[in-house]
């Protein structure tokens, strides 16, 4: 039996799931390597360079321009490795939902 705490759990569910898969969905539409870029290089690489080179500012009162042009070439670098893997983790799982939804469409014959 459905309690009132139990239906609106399975609504919320049901809403992640469909919230989950869009992103999903967005992500494998956008291609690889855009998804690399969009992701990895600017809102991972840029981001992180940018929070250390204010991080060594405010701790250090100075900073060495080379240490900043370093962050600014190397964390966008990194950025391409961490963009890569979380493509992979995104295409996994994306892959995972297709096979469920053949099983479940296979199921139902």
């Amino acid at each position: 039996m459905l309690t009132r705490g139990s239906l609106v759990e399975c609504i919320r569910d049901a809403i992640l799931k469909k919230q989950h898969q869009e992103r999903l969905e967005n992500a494998i539409a956008m291609g690889k390597w855009p998804f690399i870029v969009r992701h990895g290089v600017l809102a991972w690489g840029l981001s992180t360079a940018v929070l250390y080179v204010s991080i060594a500012f405010l701790f250090q009162g100075n900073i060495a321009p080379i240490t900043a042009i370093a962050a600014f070439v190397s964390f966008p670098l990194l950025g391409i490795a961490w963009g890569g893997i979380m493509w992979r983790v995104y295409n996994r799982r994306w892959t995972q939902h297709i096979r469920n939804l053949v099983k479940k469409h296979r199921l139902q014959k």
